[in-house]
């Protein structure tokens, strides 16, 4: 809704927010730190967790300060994602966000990804653009006419 975050009497269950809004609102963060302090603020999720101590300390400086707000959230259970932090940097993402590192659970998974693929096609015109997009979507993301590797 317009003029800050839904309540949770409007229905809302999920939030997605970028941490640069999350931190520049202070509203924002006052009614997280209401949700919580009432038990009603299930968990916080960083996507892209490697900007927290990587180059996105440059890029998105944001990143670096979420562990503050993880300290404004206390008993709030925080999931991070990432698909590019070297393990040797985990200790130091865990330190950065206050987290205890006896009590995260690390689940990790191959890059392979066999189901996704790509296709490179000549740009025309945008209309062309996007029926080619239409087309390929609706056909199960396949596409064709085009070089494609993955």
């Amino acid at each position: 809704r317009r003029g800050g975050a839904p309540s949770p009497s409007e229905g809302a269950k999920l939030l997605f927010v970028t941490p640069e809004r999350l931190l520049q609102s202070l509203s924002l963060g006052g009614v997280l730190r209401s949700l919580a302090s009432r038990g009603l603020l299930q968990r916080v999720v960083v996507d892209e967790a490697h900007c927290v101590v990587s180059w996105g300390s440059d890029f998105r400086p944001e990143y670096a300060r979420l562990g503050s707000l993880r300290a404004d959230l206390p008993g709030v259970p925080w999931l991070l994602l990432t698909a590019t932090l070297p393990p040797a940097r985990r200790p130091l993402l865990l330190e950065s966000l206050g987290l205890d590192a006896s009590g995260v659970r690390v689940l990790e998974g191959s890059m392979d990804r066999p189901h996704l693929r790509y296709a490179v096609w000549r740009k025309t015109s945008l209309a062309s653009s996007l029926d080619r997009i239409a087309a390929a979507l609706g056909a199960g993301g396949g596409g064709g006419g085009g070089s494609s590797g993955g």
